[in-house]
């Protein structure tokens, strides 16, 4: 969808969406959260981080499933009242690179009914770590360095993940599964 709609309820509502996907992009202003930009390098669109809230409104007035990916989820937890880490390569709790990698993630139990790990594409400078995560999200999962890599809203039927599905050659069965599990 264009970010330069006059109008995102009018253009949702003619369109009517069975479910909404944030997909990943530049970063989120960090005015949104209350902080200063630290870089003046930072790729920020206003118009787009103001589409997505009109966005997020929609779906949840209309109930609608939505999965945020990579800055949708950063979208998600700004919407909600978190905030985010700027750039994780010089954050305190950083032991690794989320631009351009794979890593491990690990799964707490709530998500199924045991702990597991899973190998998954990383692309985001900007993060989701407990003490920035929005209080009406849960945490689904972790990478080693305590980043938020995946959560859900505690009442509604929201989902943030960090890696990209789209990206990989074949869609894993987790991935699949994920999203069925979200949009049926």
């Amino acid at each position: 969808m264009p970010n330069s709609l006059n109008n995102t309820y009018d253009f949702l509502s003619d369109h009517t969406p069975d479910g909404i996907v944030l997909s990943g992009g530049n970063d989120i202003n960090p005015l949104l959260y209350g902080k200063n930009l630290i870089s003046f390098n930072m790729n920020v669109s206003d118009e787009r981080d103001q589409a997505e809230t009109q966005i997020i409104e929609y779906a949840i007035l209309n109930e609608l499933p939505l999965l945020g990916v990579c800055r949708g989820a950063q979208m998600i937890n700004v919407y909600f009242g978190g905030s985010l880490i700027q750039d994780l390569t010089n954050h305190k709790l950083n032991k690794m690179n989320h631009v351009g990698t794979i890593h491990t993630v690990k799964f707490n139990s709530y998500f199924y009914s045991k702990q597991f790990s899973k190998k998954v594409n990383s692309f985001h400078n900007q993060g989701i770590v407990d003490d920035t995560l929005a209080k009406d999200l849960q945490p689904l999962a972790y990478s080693k360095d305590k980043v938020i890599e995946a959560f859900k809203h505690k009442r509604l039927n929201i989902l943030g993940i960090q890696w990209h599905p789209e990206r990989n050659v074949n869609f894993s069965l987790f991935d699949q599964k994920l999203v069925k599990n979200l949009f049926s």
